[in-house]
């Protein structure tokens, strides 16, 4: 029996039945393979459970957020290095580790160097203050000693 996706939530055999429900990881596999999500593969590696689990118990929400992200990241000007950059600020000023991760390790995906994501943690110093761009610095450094 070959398993194909029939959809982003569901796996069907060759006789048309359906054979599972996809966990949240598998389905961002398959949005990005069918170029419906800016995820990549590579960061798929790093989803929390926690977060896997919440997209599992609420799959609805889970695809709505894929669509939010796709047209806020079409909504303007910016190319895809430009706005990681943006999104690491942005969760450095939150103090959001996990998204912070993220971004650098999609920002370095997308073309940015290692200096810009620094410049970057820098940056939040006098918008966030020294405490959160120290803590976002050790979650930088957490990615870039890693790779």
């Amino acid at each position: 029996m070959t398993l194909f996706y029939v959809s982003s939530q569901w796996q069907k055999s060759s006789d048309g039945t359906i054979a599972r429900r996809l966990t949240a990881r598998e389905r961002a596999l398959v949005w990005n393979r069918a170029g419906r999500s800016l995820r990549s593969e590579m960061t798929n590696e790093y989803l929390p459970d926690v977060y896997v689990q919440f997209r599992d118990r609420f799959p609805a929400v889970g695809s709505a957020l894929d669509e939010l992200g796709a047209s806020t990241d079409q909504a303007g000007p910016l190319d895809e290095r430009t706005r990681r950059l943006v999104k690491l600020g942005i969760a450095a000023g939150a103090g959001a580790a996990g998204a912070v991760r993220s971004n650098v390790r999609r920002a370095l995906q997308a073309g940015a160097t290692e200096g810009e994501v620094l410049h970057v943690v820098a940056l939040t110093i006098t918008t966030a203050g020294f405490p959160a761009a120290v803590a976002a610095y050790s979650w930088v450094d957490d990615v870039l000693s890693s790779s």
